[in-house]
């Protein structure tokens, strides 16, 4: 069994459900281990969590997380917690490249017709609510994502809940294919 660390629950449903919309495959064969945090905030407990459930890496183990601003660095911290990890066992959101994360991800595959949605209606009210500087009432770009998801929805756009519906969400875009190729060699046929 193939286990596949990742930040939070976001980044894991939007895997199960890309697998499942671009391969047709279930994920099954995987174990998600939430870590919680980025690469360079990981606590003992959870590089001991991994380790256990991992055997030291011994078995078939890959980590997706957000490049944020920091992908070497978080990879640099990777390999410190972890001195098994291969870069090849490792990919970054948005595209393995560039800095960036899940939700700059989803901003690039939105189809134009949504996208005037989160552009502007929802940056400019996140951009008036952050301008308030009102800590309690910050709207982060995760948040936009869990506007935007139940405004087309009427769903909740939080953690497992966000359907990635390909009305909204264009899960067969070029942009996802850095993604769907690092995923593909641990897929069993």
């Amino acid at each position: 069994m193939v286990r596949i660390v990742v930040e939070g629950s976001e980044d894991k449903n939007f895997i199960n459900q890309l697998v499942s919309i671009r391969l047709g495959n279930s994920l099954n064969e995987f174990e998600f281990i939430e870590t919680g945090t980025n690469p360079a905030s990981l606590s003992e407990v959870v590089i001991n969590t991994i380790n256990t459930k991992t055997v030291n890496l011994e078995e078939p183990t890959i980590f997706i997380f957000d490049a944020d601003k920091n992908l070497n660095k978080y990879f640099d911290k990777l390999k410190l917690s972890f001195n098994r990890i291969k870069r090849k066992d490792v990919f970054f959101f948005p595209d393995n490249v560039n800095q960036g994360n899940l939700e700059s991800l989803l901003r690039s595959i939105l189809p134009h017709k949504y996208k005037r949605l989160l552009e502007p209606c929802i940056d400019s009210f996140a951009t008036c609510v952050n301008d308030l500087n009102m800590e309690e009432y910050s709207i982060s770009e995760k948040n936009k994502f869990f506007m935007y998801t139940e405004v087309l929805s009427g769903k909740s756009g939080k953690g497992t809940s966000r359907n990635y519906n390909p009305k909204y969400f264009d899960m067969k875009s070029k942009k996802l294919n850095a993604i769907v190729d690092f995923l593909k060699p641990f897929l069993k046929s």
